[in-house]
């Protein structure tokens, strides 16, 4: 008796176990694949912001001195219409607070980039404050900032 309640434990033991792992197996692995495929995603789209900044930053001086007022730069435009699509990007990835801190930064980045650009004062500073402020949330909400990565 003691031989077949010990050989029945170990079956039931066994397949029991299979079945957990049958069933619970493939929605674990999915939510994990999903939440690498999202984490992913926003630091390609992390990436791209940052190369959108520093274009921007490389080109704000010349558009302000080489052409005259009746001619605009195509790569404005382009930068633009980038920041355009990287929003509606951080809008669908990211958390509200994210955005709002991004929506900041596209805010001035629009402003001195629109083809019909006024002539408001460019203030480095305060941009670089965003700007620190927008890249720091994009790389946090993913985890890659370091602690003292408050810029």
């Amino acid at each position: 008796m003691d031989t077949l309640a010990t050989i029945l434990v170990g079956l039931g033991s066994g397949c029991i176990g299979s079945l957990i792992t049958t069933l619970l197996t493939p929605p674990v692995q999915h939510h994990f694949w999903k939440q690498q495929r999202r984490n992913e995603l926003c630091l390609e789209l992390a990436k791209r912001t940052a190369a959108l900044v520093a274009r921007f930053e490389e080109h704000w001086p010349r558009w302000k001195s080489d052409l005259p007022p009746h001619q605009s730069d195509p790569g404005k435009t382009e930068i633009f219409y980038q920041c355009v699509a990287i929003d509606a990007e951080v809008r669908g990835l990211f958390s509200e607070q994210t955005w709002n801190d991004f929506a900041a930064l596209k805010t001035l980045i629009m402003t001195h980039s629109s083809v019909t650009h006024d002539d408001t004062p460019f203030n480095l500073e305060a941009f670089t404050t965003v700007r620190n402020a927008a890249m720091s949330a994009l790389y946090s909400e993913i985890g890659l900032a370091s602690p003292r990565a408050k810029l």
